[in-house]
C-alpha cells in the first residue's frame, strides 16, 4: 500500500520532509542577499552624505 504520509527512517514524514526542504531553501536564499542589503544601505548613507556636504559648501 502506497500512502504519502508512511514514516522515513529519520520518523518524519515525506511531506515533512518536503516542507522542510522548502522552508531551508527559503532560509538560505534570504540569508545570502543579506549582505547586499548592508551594501545598498551603505551607498544610500554615502549618497546622503555627499548631498548634505554640497548643500553644506553652498550654502548662502
Amino acid at each position: 500500500i502506497e500512502d504519502s504520509t508512511r514514516p522515513t527512517p529519520l520518523g518524519g514524514s515525506d511531506e515533512c520532509i518536503d516542507f522542510t526542504m522548502l522552508c531551508l531553501v527559503h532560509w538560505r536564499r534570504n540569508f545570502l542577499n543579506f549582505p547586499i542589503i548592508f551594501k545598498s544601505a551603505e551607498k544610500n548613507q554615502k549618497k546622503i552624505k555627499e548631498k548634505w556636504e554640497f548643500l553644506r559648501k553652498t550654502s548662502f
